[in-house]
C-alpha cells in the first residue's frame, strides 16, 4: 500500500525505541517501527505496519492512503477544523479591498502603497 505525506522527508515513529532489562539484568534495546517517507511516499505491504500507520493521530491530516476514501474519524476533524480556523486567524483583512495579508506589518504595507490616497498616515 501506497501512502502520501504533505512534507517531502517525513520521519513517521510508529513504535519507539525502548531499553528492556532480561532475567539477567542486561539492557538491551528492542528497535521499533518507522515510515521514513522519501519524495512524499512509503510504500509497504506489511500489514501490521499499514495498520498501525492508519490508526495514527496523524493519518488523514499529515499523510493519508493513495485512493483512500476512508471517512474520517472524529479526532481528525476536530484537529482539521483547528488547523483551518488557525489559518484564518492570522490572515488580517484589508478594509478597501478583498486583500488578506498574513501579518499585520504585511496590511499595513499593502495599505500605505495601495491605498495611499484614501488615508492620510497608517499606524
Amino acid at each position: 500500500m501506497k501512502f502520501i505525506s504533505k512534507y517531502k522527508e517525513h520521519r513517521l515513529v510508529l513504535v519507539p525505541d525502548r531499553h528492556i532489562n532480561d532475567q539477567y539484568g542486561r539492557r538491551t534495546l528492542q528497535k521499533g517501527i518507522t515510515a521514513q517517507f522519501s519524495n512524499n511516499e512509503f510504500e509497504t505491504e506489511d500489514p501490521k505496519m499499514i495498520e498501525l500507520i492508519r490508526t495514527n493521530e496523524w493519518y488523514g491530516i499529515d499523510f493519508k492512503a493513495v485512493g483512500d476514501n476512508q471517512p474520517v474519524s472524529e479526532e481528525t476533524k476536530v484537529k482539521i477544523a483547528k488547523e483551518n480556523e488557525s489559518a484564518e486567524n492570522t490572515l488580517t483583512g484589508c478594509p478597501y479591498c478583498p486583500f488578506n495579508a498574513k501579518t499585520q506589518f504585511g496590511l499595513r504595507s499593502h495599505i500605505r502603497f495601495a491605498h495611499k490616497d484614501k488615508v492620510g498616515k497608517v499606524a
